[in-house]
């Protein structure tokens, strides 16, 4: 039976004033993400200017400076969007410990593979490095503060079905910030070591022991 485990979409929320009741709202707010993720692809987050978001999802400039202020604010939003569209729904058949360190990785390997991510990789690694690792706040802290989530319902639920292994002690949002660093920083090298591990399938492979090793233990 599947673990009861929460969905990205209660904690990976947007920062934006955004009228979600409202669907012509919605949409703008739809609009104007996929126009920034768009011109971040296409020419990089420094080289893409407010006025030019506006311009290709076709609203004007008030309208979008109502929701962001500035280039990072929709940039952390853009992100968020990326995140939140690969882990929603990742965890919803996890029936083991186990099953839960492979979505770790599938999360991880969907996430090395995103145009968007890989793009701003390579256009602007020092800004994309800012909004992963400069600080635990805004999408970060959200991703500590969800995986933090699914490690104690995991945890309780492996106890309570008597799981042949277990999520090992520790402090669950501990646990949770030494994954999102392993897991972020294994995404962004892949590019530097795909020289000496070329296939997915053996990155996949070589992450999932690292992150089983670390989380964990057996029931002896």
């Amino acid at each position: 039976m599947p673990f009861d485990l929460p969905r990205a979409s209660s904690v990976l929320h947007f920062d934006t004033p955004k009228k979600r009741n409202n669907t012509r709202h919605r949409d703008i707010d739809s609009l104007l993400l996929n126009a920034g993720r768009e011109a971040f692809i296409k020419n990089g987050i420094r080289a893409t200017s407010m006025s030019a978001v506006a311009r290709a999802a076709g609203v004007s400039r008030p309208t979008l400076y109502s929701r962001y202020r500035n280039i990072d604010l929709l940039t952390g939003d853009v992100l968020r969007h990326e995140y939140l569209t690969v882990l929603e729904g990742a965890f919803d058949r996890v029936t083991s410990p186990e099953q839960f360190i492979d979505q770790i990785v599938y999360v991880a390997d969907s996430l090395r593979s995103n145009e968007f991510i890989t793009s701003v990789a390579q256009s602007d690694p020092d800004i994309l490095h800012h909004f992963l690792f400069g600080h635990l706040v805004g999408t970060q802290r959200r991703l500590v503060d969800y995986l933090k989530r699914l490690i104690d319902a995991v945890r309780a639920q492996a106890i309570e079905q008597d799981s042949a292994s277990r999520i090992r002690e520790g402090d669950p949002e501990v646990l949770a910030i030494f994954v999102v660093m392993t897991v972020q920083s294994a995404i962004l090298s892949a590019p530097a070591v795909a020289s000496i591990v070329p296939r997915p399938d053996k990155w996949c492979q070589e992450l999932h022991r690292l992150v089983s090793g670390y989380l964990l233990e057996c029931n002896s």
